[in-house]
């Protein structure tokens, strides 16, 4: 018999139960699918500047991590980092042999094995198998000359500096220049926390695996170009030969995305995403989906972002700087800006006005009117100007990173596979599924063709860095989960770890595991084996044995130790056919209606 322990009230034994002719669902691996080893290093200092202001800590601080518990990670590397998260997830499942009795105990009065016998053979049980997904950040081109293929931080002359902008449609040089030689000389260029990265996925092979950070703005040059020797930028195609696909060798397992960071999913200013003319292997989203490459992207109105978010609608639309003041902005109704959009991308969503922090309901209302409104006419006839004020914050988030975005990338490549990370974040604490994030994503999982079939058949959402335990967000989970069962098949289980000892400092990891394995079993005991095995084994693709085979090559041509290699290639090749086995049981399940 088995005891729960954790903050949810008592009530299931913490084992699937048996109906009739159904076969019992359980497993021997554990996967956190969305995690981060990442240095506090690589990010420039204008962004911790402005996560600290952002988030209401004293704006003289310097560095992000030293804040809200995150000196315990002050100043190690990718590979330091990667032993803790390794040593914290193999603590937190030490004691779980099968994957639905963790953060369970067993009750000691009822422990005898009653089929125990000196004539019977002791067989020593085998601790469960767990995998971490590392997320990589690429953070250097974070603002809007990133575009033009520059970084935050200039030299020139051996001076080292960065702008403070002033506005978005000019160039960042009319901003005020910084001194950056400090700060610049403390960041961790994208060389050197891929080659830390690397080792800690060849250290602690087939237990963490990677997704390589895909930054247009660094990979944008035409197909063919050399890659600068400090990798600092690079053909647009080029990061494909480090991801292990079906048919090619690699070490990592797919592309993270972070728009957040200054970029829209189907941007204008970066063609090489979706833009092709005959073959979608011409663009990068093409390439992703002919070869199955999953993509995580953050999705939340969260997370790091780029310093420049407020300057973004007045660089998309190109007003004139008279009429640009600091952000907020009150502008006339007739300067309401409109999304520049590629020719051939329809549907450009009409950006969010926010007044007095409340958007207003309709759209309509804010949409440039014609000269022959009465109300437009008189204004303009005794020159008065009508004016409202516009959050570019908030037109930023609408604009660039809601979920909306990649409906438009999706109705270009249908079968790609995406995760749109966090669910709606902080969101569901607030209004819950009413939000139109969360209602987007429900959406862009959900939605049917004439033909019945899922329009966006590998559309998938995560959990990450979510606290379960706070109030009505549970039992607003529960609700969708229950009325909205192709979620179940569509979401996965993910810490956002580090990040959750930087927003949450007081939540362990085996806390933040615990709290979840609780949750779903009160709702279905076959959640947390949906969730944390076979949905990531779906999305990543490790379903695929041709794809393992290719990773397994990966690391045999990283000279990876064959004995360590040739154990955990087996194992997971174990894993994946008790995947294959519970997608078969868990259809059972469905079809029985449980």
């Amino acid at each position: 018999m088995l005891t729960r322990r954790g903050r949810f009230p008592a009530g299931f034994c913490g084992r699937v139960q048996i109906a009739p002719d159904l076969p019992e669902i359980k497993g021997h691996c554990i996967v956190d699918c969305h995690m981060h080893i990442q240095s506090n290093k690589c990010a420039p200092k204008p962004l911790q500047d402005n996560q600290l202001k952002r988030i209401s800590i004293v704006e003289n601080a310097t560095n992000i991590i030293p804040v809200a518990g995150g000196l315990w990670l002050g100043g190690k590397n990718e590979i330091e980092i990667g032993k803790i998260a390794i040593k914290e997830n193999n603590t937190t499942y030490s004691q779980t042999f099968e994957s639905t009795e963790f953060g369970y105990e067993k009750d000691t009065t009822f422990s005898a094995d009653a089929t125990k016998s000196s004539n019977v053979p002791q067989q020593k049980k085998e601790k469960v198998f767990t995998i971490m997904v590392a997320q990589m950040m690429d953070m250097e081109y974070a603002h809007i000359a990133g575009y033009e293929g520059q970084k935050i931080y200039h030299e020139k002359d051996g001076e080292v500096f960065y702008y403070k902008r002033e506005f978005g449609n000019l160039p960042e040089k009319k901003g005020k220049k910084v001194d950056g030689a400090k700060s610049a000389k403390d960041l961790k260029s994208w060389l050197y926390q891929y080659a830390d990265t690397r080792k800690a996925l060849i250290d602690h092979q087939w237990n963490l695996m990677v997704m390589y950070k895909y930054e247009p703005r660094r990979w944008r040059d035409i197909t063919g170009k050399n890659v600068d020797t400090k990798m600092a930028s690079g053909p647009w195609d080029y990061p494909f030969q480090e991801v292990a696909t079906s048919k090619k060798s690699g070490l990592f397992c797919g592309f993270k995305m972070y728009p957040p960071l200054g970029f829209q999913p189907l941007d204008p200013n970066l063609p090489h995403l979706w833009n092709y003319t005959s073959s979608k292997d011409e663009c990068f989203f093409g390439r992703c989906e002919l070869e199955n490459i999953p993509i995580l992207s953050h999705c939340s109105p969260g997370g790091m972002t780029t310093h420049e978010l407020g300057f973004y609608m007045d660089f998309f639309n190109k007003r004139r700087p008279d009429k640009v003041p600091s952000s907020p902005k009150t502008v006339t109704m007739s300067d309401v800006p409109r999304m520049s959009a590629p020719s051939d991308v329809t549907n450009v969503a009409t950006p969010h006005i926010y007044g007095s922090s409340q958007p207003i309901s309709n759209p309509k209302e804010v949409e440039p009117v014609q000269q022959s409104d009465a109300q437009t006419s008189s204004a303009a006839a005794d020159g008065t100007r009508v004016k409202i004020t516009i959050d570019t914050e908030k037109w930023f988030y609408e604009n660039v990173v809601h979920p909306r975005n990649w409906r438009k990338v999706l109705e270009k490549f249908p079968s790609l596979k995406v995760c749109l990370a966090h669910f709606g974040g902080d969101l569901w604490q607030k209004k819950g599924p009413q939000n139109d994030w969360i209602q987007e994503i429900i959406n862009l999982i959900t939605e049917k063709d004439g033909s019945g079939a899922y329009k966006y058949p590998n559309v998938y959402t995560d959990v990450a860095c979510w606290d379960i335990t706070a109030p009505r967000v549970g039992t607003a989970l529960k609700n969708i989960l229950t009325n909205t069962p192709e979620l179940k098949k569509r979401l996965l289980f993910g810490s956002d770890w580090h990040m959750i000892k930087i927003v949450s400092p007081y939540c362990e990891y085996n806390e933040f595991c615990e709290n979840w394995k609780h949750y779903l079993d009160e709702i279905d005991e076959k959640l947390w084996v949906r969730f944390s095995l076979v949905n990531p084994f779906e999305f990543y693709g490790f379903s695929d044995i041709s794809k393992l085979k290719q990773i397994n090559k990966g690391l045999s041509l990283a000279r990876v130790r064959a004995a360590e290699r040739i154990k955990g290639f087996n194992k997971i090749l174990e894993i994946q056919k008790e995947v294959e086995n519970l997608k078969k049981a868990l259809e059972q399940w469905d079809t029985a209606g449980y």
